[in-house]
């Protein structure tokens, strides 16, 4: 009796699901970290922003939220084109996502600029530590994944590949574990 070695399609793709969601978690506990030593030392604190320390301008981090919320909209819609084997179409709809991902790095500047302006530099205690750190580590996973759109805009200029739905679904998931982070972030850091 021959033992068939051939993977199929739904093998991979469980395969993959089961590494994205390892992929997820660790990059969750990351933030899940961060935001728990953000929590000990804001709750330590008889006010807040701390002494000395100035409250951030709202208009670029809500810019932000708005860019992550219109590239995973984006995303989801260029995933759809896809499986619906418009190839064109869906390549348009990466390139935008690509977009809104710089759109969302420029509006991350800006929200660093306006730290500086300020006064609340990296430098300037754990306050302002806290929030260039969760910024700009959310930015560098940002980066990460804009690599992945990326490949996709390229790779979608061809003709439909079944087995691609499974890339772009893996990077579909972290481009929106990352707009889902920089809610929460938003909400924590700027708002509350």
């Amino acid at each position: 009796m021959a033992v068939s070695n051939a993977v199929t399609l739904e093998d991979k793709k469980a395969q993959s699901a089961i590494a994205m969601v390892v992929a997820l978690v660790s990059w969750g506990m990351l933030f899940a970290g961060l935001f728990l030593s953000y929590a000990v030392y804001r709750f330590q604190q008889p006010m807040w922003p701390p002494m000395g320390m100035d409250t951030i301008s709202l208009m670029f981090p809500i810019m932000s939220t708005l860019f992550a919320a219109l590239s995973s909209l984006l995303f989801e819609v260029s995933r759809r084109t896809y499986a619906e084997k418009n190839v064109n179409k869906s390549r348009n709809y990466f390139r935008l996502t690509f977009l809104m991902g710089l759109c969302f790095l420029v509006s991350q500047y800006q929200v660093w600029n306006n730290l500086n302006a300020i006064g609340v530099m990296v430098d300037t205690g754990v306050y302002a530590s806290i929030l260039h750190g969760f910024t700009w580590i959310h930015a560098a996973h940002i980066v990460c994944a804009m690599i992945g759109v990326f490949y996709l805009c390229i790779v979608t200029k061809k003709e439909f590949i079944n087995e691609r739905l499974i890339t772009i679904d893996n990077i579909g998931k972290f481009w929106h574990f990352l707009g889902a982070i920089w809610f929460i972030m938003f909400v924590i850091l700027f708002v509350v």
